[in-house]
């Protein structure tokens, strides 16, 4: 009867261990997932930010921009 009761434990023992690792593997894999998931949203932010900043706001930065006319602007064909 006690050689049972301790095979018992030793299987529950083997299978709660076994289902740790799992769950070790598990978090393991998620957090480098996450971790890879914050670093591409990090990245897609810097890129939406650039564009922001760079493209869309242009015509925000130039200065004087209602003093530019047609005839300031000098176009490509006048260039050479």
């Amino acid at each position: 009867m006690k050689e049972e009761k301790a095979l018992k434990q030793k299987y529950m023992c083997n299978l709660r261990n076994e289902e740790n690792s799992y769950y070790r593997r598990y978090n393991e894999v998620f957090y480098d997932c996450k971790e890879e998931a914050q670093s591409l949203y990090s990245q897609i932010l810097n890129v939406e930010k650039f564009i922001y900043e760079n493209i869309l706001e242009v015509p925000h930065k130039i200065p004087h921009q209602e003093n530019l006319t047609s005839e300031t602007v000098k176009t490509s064909d006048e260039k050479y």
